[in-house]
């Protein structure tokens, strides 16, 4: 797939993430949309000790954009995925 597809399409995801986003940096997990309603999100993150996703986090929109936002230049620090196109660890 070519990087700028992927890059709009993650530009959009972390913009208006939907349950079951998937979020990796370099093909390793780092998010994944647990819940959504309205402005609040629930957000699994990997424990790395036993390769489980976490319970969840609570978090707004708001604050998702800049968990993933770089802080100095334009853009995210990773790759959106939907469900369909990578098979996400569940």
């Amino acid at each position: 797939m070519n990087f700028e597809v992927i890059k709009k399409r993650t530009e959009v995801m972390v913009r208006d993430p939907q349950p079951g986003d998937y979020f990796t940096d370099m093909m390793t997990p780092v998010a994944k949309v647990l819940e959504r309603e309205g402005s609040q999100l629930k957000i699994a993150k990997p424990d790395r000790k036993l390769l489980i996703w976490d319970d969840g986090h609570s978090m707004t929109i708001e604050e998702f954009v800049k968990w993933l936002s770089y802080d100095s230049i334009p853009g995210f620090w990773v790759e959106g995925w939907r469900d369909s196109e990578m098979a996400a660890p569940r």
